[in-house]
């Protein structure tokens, strides 16, 4: 029933109610300001000035000849209201027991493994070591995916970020403290970590995409965010090309961020024999897992031929100079 005719109802029914029983001050008042009681179903409640008092009264609706009969139930829906209120907290209260013991099922090293990684570290007791779990860059390092020289240009970046991330605004009326003496301030710092991450950012977005994936947008998955390469790849129902691709994105990224940090690089340089002629080639070794001896995998990675970008992985050498050669007979064709 809606709120226009129940009040219409009410008003009949106050006309028709007997002359011999008394009628409550606020009545007059009572059918412009009732409303339905969301709390309770069947509840109608008034809220307004009574005798210059705000007045709160919870009236059950009833059916009597001629229209509607309000029951004053005001002490038994607050009564109810109170339960109401207890056995939703009640219920929080349940569901945080529940959540604790949850938690409190499993060790520590369990909720870090959930996260990634997990390594054990000496502690400053003599003899006690600890779980830590290393981030996603640290995963991957760990994992025998990176070169030191990406993993600690990541690394870096991933300190900046973090530096930003705290940095204090610095002061409209000063400018930051600096003593030869004393040494750097802390404003000091913020602002040359803003500057490399920018830097970063903009030697990233300004290479070309490496098939189809953007080298500024998997460091920031991978580094400052701190998703999984899974993650980043698009889950676990990804196919391996596809994790292959983003590897490759990633370690390319991650000599970019290292140029960008001026980290020593190691680059080396080849000639591949095309139609009798030597063309330079160069190239970079990257890591990827272990073989069977236990020993890091070593895989080319081509940077420049013949003066030029270009980007190409192969399991060995030989098949490394095979791709060269394919795609300078295409280029002489072309």
């Amino acid at each position: 029933m809606s709120k226009k005719k129940t009040k219409a109802r009410v008003r009949d029914a106050q006309a028709a109610a007997p002359t011999g029983l008394s009628v409550p001050a606020f009545w007059t008042a009572a059918p412009d300001r009732l409303s339905k009681n969301l709390n309770v179903p069947g509840v109608y409640t008034f809220r307004g000035p009574v005798d210059g008092r705000e007045t709160v009264r919870h009236f059950r609706v009833s059916q009597v000849a001629g229209g509607l009969l309000l029951t004053d139930a005001t002490e038994a829906v607050a009564l109810e209201l109170v339960e109401h209120a207890r056995q939703k907290v009640d219920a929080s209260a349940a569901a945080e027991r529940a959540r604790v013991a949850l938690i409190g099922a499993r060790s520590p090293n369990e909720i870090r493994a959930a996260r990634g990684d997990v390594v054990a570290e000496q502690t400053m007791k003599a003899g006690v070591t600890r779980g830590r779990a290393l981030t996603s860059l640290g995963t991957l390092q760990q994992r025998h995916l990176l070169t030191m020289r990406q993993f600690e240009a990541g690394d870096r970046l991933a300190q900046d970020v973090k530096t930003v991330a705290g940095a204090r605004e610095a002061r409209d009326d000063a400018a930051p403290e600096y003593s030869p003496i004393g040494g750097r301030a802390w404003e000091d710092f913020a602002v040359a970590a803003g500057r490399n991450l920018e830097l970063v950012k903009r030697a990233c977005c300004d290479l070309p995409w490496y098939d189809g994936i953007s080298l500024w947008t998997i460091v920031e998955d991978i580094v400052i965010r701190e998703r999984s390469l899974t993650e980043a790849v698009g889950g676990r129902n990804s196919n391996k090309e596809a994790r292959e691709r983003t590897k490759t994105a990633l370690r390319i990224a991650l000599d970019v961020v290292g140029d960008v940090y001026e980290l020593p690089a190691h680059i080396k340089r080849t000639r591949v024999l095309f139609n009798g002629v030597p063309i330079e080639m160069r190239y970079c070794e990257d890591i990827d897992g272990l073989d069977e001896a236990g020993e890091p995998r070593i895989i080319p990675r081509a940077i420049k031929l013949k003066g030029i970008r270009w980007v190409e992985t192969a399991p060995t050498m030989s098949k490394l100079y095979d791709r060269a050669k394919k795609f300078l007979a295409a280029e002489a064709n072309f």
